[in-house]
């Protein structure tokens, strides 16, 4: 095998590696921004303070930078990297240096290039904010400093030239904290203003400056509210019972609430202006109330100080300082570890509208590439068309060279119900459950029905885009092709509209493949495909291969309504039931080969149009929501039993029931209108006749959470594969998708 696969790779590698020479010839390329300005406080200072003589707040000193490459101390309040590094990681560029570092030099100008760091430990928006640390630069000297800077730019690049380099560059400000802090402890400051006058004033300021950047070019702008600084270390000691400091957290939320609206007013006077909200608070809040989701054991005590949750004493030299980092949410009485700052910046870079509105830092860099005026664009042309030619002759030579080398993984085989049925159940002849019909289809490619019980693709199609494959296949359309092996060699999809983890359950609908038949199904594939591939061929193929596994919903509801189950069991035993059952499932799977499996907990399913119309105020059904929670907890343990018992098995779980609860109760953070009636349908709530041909559907179809009354939009639909694909820990863990391709 190795000798026939070297001859065909040899060429794709050598080719490869000029296309890789070729990209690199321009580094400026590889950057998704030329620079990024960062404005604010210790949370982002990347060593100003080192050159404050008169300051103390700094950390020049160990055990701070323990984990920074260097493994020295670099005036970073953090055990190794802070927010500001990791943004800069994330757009391709080296980490904005220390303005005072640079102030001096000669050749500062082209220093100030990639951008350049005003962030300052102990900084506010207040000038006088500092004035208990004796030296920090508050955030208006900040901005004289930039002013300076952007003289500089000016000087090199001319007018129109700095203004385009500004333009596309970042301008992070990351600042408050010190602000409310001085506030709360300050008596004279509590006797001049009231709590609100106090936020007030700090959005209005504040307001000022970042107009003040606009002036001088800045246009896109990463804002950052403040977290729940009443649950720092520092906060908790002065606690006996170590609780979080309530106060300081509700002015923080009310301040955030003011920043919020603020920065909708600026963008709605500033032309051009756009802007990226990270709600740090409610990130921060889900860490502490969550903290294993995160990969955190520690939430109060601090890693480096002294005392009491080593919060007596900060992080100096002769502190102590634990060994398990990373397990820990913070570094000092004060700071966030390395860890935590790296899961806010992933977050805020491609985290949800939950999080980061209206729009999160990916989009915000790609603002550039929607609006480069037309003088702009030329210029672009002209200085990058020999690269333009190289890369995209690379492009099509990889591509057409070996499309499979573009592929994540060789294969996605699917298993579940109607939430990811792409047409099996079109070839069940007494199946009440279909959906080849009207108006089922109507955002489809092709415009029409295909099985699938929604306006557009489901989940196993936007999966499998994901990982660079087409949709698998129905298995029912292939099972009797002669050249069946060779179509399931990228995939086939089991998945059965009506279909339960039990048997029994699709009675109702006369016909559907429950999950046992559907892994009898997968059987026959398999063996087909050691007979193509051969045994060790199949097995690593099969184990680099996706298993998808979406079912339990039919079971939940075919228990709520029967009493003949109900007599039979109690609610915990069909759940325990449906958990043992699948875990056979999934260790006959395994037996054939299956090693990464991506499985999804329920939704919220008493909240789902069907449901919503039985109920006179149009509520959810609190008892089926009930259940589905505690099924998803049953599920979730024996995912990790089983992980324990089988050798090499890995997944992904989906906290489908989170994230469906969210985009319920915050519908506008994800772009929709209606979570209550569905799209298609007829009577009450489009809930009390299906999508049927005779039935009406609505022309705003992604404004609408459901499309029919049991399944999501194909919009629904994406926001769950985003969020399972690259998601955050908090609803995909151990890992997510990204990550389970990768082990």
């Amino acid at each position: 095998m190795a000798s026939k696969t070297f001859p065909e790779s040899f060429f794709f590698l050598i080719l490869s590696f000029f296309c890789l020479f070729i990209m690199n010839f321009s580094f400026s390329e590889a950057q998704m921004v030329p620079a990024v300005f960062v404005f604010g406080d210790s949370l982002v200072d990347v060593g100003n303070n080192n050159h404050l003589h008169v300051s103390i707040a700094k950390a020049n000193f160990p055990h701070n930078g323990v984990d920074f490459p260097t493994k020295k101390p670099t005036g970073r309040f953090s055990n190794g990297k802070n927010a500001a590094d990791f943004l800069a990681e994330k757009v391709g560029l080296q980490t904005s240096p220390p303005y005072l570092s640079l102030k001096n030099n000669k050749n500062r100008a082209s220093l100030f290039m990639n951008g350049v760091s005003f962030a300052s430990g102990g900084g506010g928006i207040f000038n006088s904010t500092d004035q208990a640390r004796h030296q920090a630069i508050p955030m208006t000297k900040q901005v004289d400093y930039y002013a300076i800077v952007y003289q500089d730019l000016v000087r090199q690049l001319g007018s129109s030239g700095a203004a385009q380099h500004l333009s596309k560059s970042l301008f992070a400000v990351v600042i408050g904290s010190n602000d409310i802090f001085d506030y709360l402890g300050s008596f004279d400051l509590r006797k001049q203003h009231t709590p609100q006058q106090f936020f007030s004033l700090m959005t209005t300021n504040l307001k000022e400056q970042l107009k003040r950047l606009y002036g001088n070019g800045a246009r896109k702008f990463v804002i950052t509210g403040l977290g729940v600084i009443g649950c720092i270390p520092s906060e908790r000691v002065k606690n006996q019972a170590e609780g979080c400091n309530e106060e300081a957290n509700y002015w923080c939320g009310t301040y955030n609430d003011g920043l919020k609206s603020m920065l909708k007013e600026l963008k709605s006077e500033l032309n051009g202006l756009s802007y990226s909200y990270f709600d740090t608070y409610s990130v921060m809040h889900n860490i502490i109330q969550n903290p294993s989701a995160y990969g955190f054991t520690e939430v109060k005590e601090a890693c480096c100080g002294l005392g009491k949750l080593k919060a007596k004493i900060p992080c100096v030299p002769i502190s102590t300082y634990c060994s398990n980092r990373s397990d820990h949410v913070f570094w000092d009485l004060y700071h966030p570890s390395q860890a935590t700052a790296r899961i806010f910046v992933d977050t805020i870079f491609d985290g949800p509208s939950q999080y980061t509105f209206p729009i999160n830092v990916r989009h915000l860099v790609a603002l550039f590439f929607l609006q480069v005026p037309n003088k702009m664009a030329s210029k672009i042309f002209r200085e990058s068309f020999f690269f333009l030619i190289l890369a995209f002759f690379c492009l099509f030579m990889m591509m057409s060279f070996r499309f499979s080398e573009a592929q994540m993984v060789p294969a996605v085989f699917v298993f579940g119900d109607s939430l990811v049925d792409v047409g099996n159940n079109n070839l069940l002849p007494l199946s009440v459950a279909k959906a080849d019909f009207p108006h089922n289809g109507v955002d489809f490619p092709t415009k029409k029905p295909t099985g699938r019980f929604s306006n557009g693709k489901n989940a196993a199609d936007l999966l499998a885009e994901k990982v660079g494959l087409p949709p698998s296949p129905p298995y029912l359309s292939l099972k009797n092709n002669k050249n069946r092996a060779s179509l399931f060699v990228n995939g086939v999809s089991f998945a059965s509209g009506g279909a339960g983890i039990f048997n029994g359950t699709d009675q109702a609908l006369h016909q559907a493949i429950p999950m046992t038949k559907q892994v009898d199904y997968y059987a026959i594939v398999y063996q087909d495909l050691v007979n193509q591939l051969g045994s060790s061929g199949a097995q690593q193929h099969l184990s680099k291969s996706l298993f998808a596994v979406v079912i339990g919903s039919n079971d939940i509801f075919d228990y709520l309504g029967s009493s003949d189950l109900r007599k039979k069991h109690t609610p915990q035993q069909f759940l325990s039931l449906m958990t043992t059952t699948l875990k056979e499932q999934l260790k006959r799977l395994y037996g054939n080969g299956a090693r990464k499996f991506v499985i999804t907990g329920l939704g919220v399913l008493g909240c789902i149009p069907s449901e919503r119309v039985k109920n006179q105020t149009e509520e959810c059904n609190e008892e089926a929501n009930y259940w589905g929670g505690k099924y998803n907890d049953g599920l979730k343990s024996m995912l990790q039993e089983l992980k324990s018992e089988l050798n090499g098995l890995s997944y992904s779980y989906f906290e489908t029931y989170s994230v469906m609860h969210d985009i319920i109760q915050n519908p506008a953070s994800y772009g929709f209108t209606e979570v209550k009636e569905a799209c298609c349908g007829l009577g009450k709530l489009k809930a009390k006749i299906p999508c049927v041909p005779i039935s009406t559907y609505c022309s705003n179809r992604n404004d609408h959470v459901f499309w029919d009354l049991y399944h999501p939009t194909q919009a629904t639909a994406r926001i769950f594969v985003d969020t399972i694909f690259d998601g955050p820990s908090q609803y995909t863990f151990p890992i997510n998708v990204r990550h389970l391709v990768a082990v």
